[in-house]
């Protein structure tokens, strides 16, 4: 599950780009490592407080399509409501994260604008495993991303929608200021998570600040994300984390 996301200072840096059959169309790939000292998802811990190592490689074409890899370490428990889970209350999510990604986007005028489709793999939980399609749309600061739940999963009904909208300032010496909010539109009857008392909910927003290092493409960042409440009514938390990347 990732990242805008799943933040705004993003550990992934997808582009978007379009195979063709031209022999001099223009593409790249490019790639990014780094460490966060706690994995949150959509206002959700995924590491129970500790650090994770992610990165990932995206293929981009000059005409529109991107194919994309990012991966991060995981270990955190699911926690439903009743009768979720297959009978049980929770479920151990330990291992990594493998999402796979199929995007295409342009612009028009001043707009951008992308269509993709994300899959969740655990080769660990077979469970959790789900995949999403994807709408953004950008204009100036701002980034719109929206996210339709294909399958049912540990973490996610078929159906369910979050979305998330995102702006990135630029500050003096160098700095970048960052903010994003993300609402859930819930389907509350799935194969493992199931009596849901909420239709929608607010469900985290986060404020960053990160600045590069002396090391070209590395940077770093602070960011606090705000909790808000999950298909349960339940609080989700509060929480502050570090990011190191490094591009290339």
């Amino acid at each position: 599950m990732r990242k805008q996301n799943k933040t705004l200072v993003s550990l992934t840096l997808l582009g978007l780009g379009l195979f063709s059959g031209s022999s001099t169309a223009f593409a790249e790939i490019t790639g990014n490592i780094g460490a966060v000292s706690n994995y949150i998802f959509r206002g959700f811990n995924q590491t129970g407080g500790g650090a994770a190592v992610q990165g990932g490689l995206t293929y981009n074409h000059e005409s529109g399509l991107s194919l994309g890899y990012w991966g991060s370490t995981v270990d955190y428990t699911v926690v439903g409501g009743p009768a979720s889970y297959s009978g049980t209350s929770s479920a151990q999510i330990t291992g990594t994260e493998n999402d796979l990604i199929l995007s295409y986007g342009g612009k028009v005028g001043e707009f951008g604008y992308g269509v993709g489709v994300i899959g969740y793999l655990y080769p660990q939980a077979n469970h959790n495993n789900s995949a999403e399609l994807n709408l953004k749309l950008a204009y100036g600061l701002l980034t719109f991303n929206a996210f339709y739940a294909l399958q049912d999963a540990y973490w996610t009904n078929q159906g369910d929608v979050y979305t998330n909208l995102a702006i990135a300032l630029p500050m003096p010496n160098d700095f970048t200021f960052g903010a994003n909010a993300g609402y859930y539109f819930f389907e509350n009857e799935g194969d493992y998570l199931t009596g849901g008392t909420e239709s929608s909910n607010f469900t985290d927003a986060t404020v960053s600040l990160s600045h590069p290092l002396p090391i070209k493409g590395a940077s770093m960042s602070v960011n606090y994300t705000i909790g808000g409440k999950d298909r349960y009514d339940t609080d989700i938390g509060d929480n502050t984390w570090l990011g190191l990347n490094l591009a290339f």
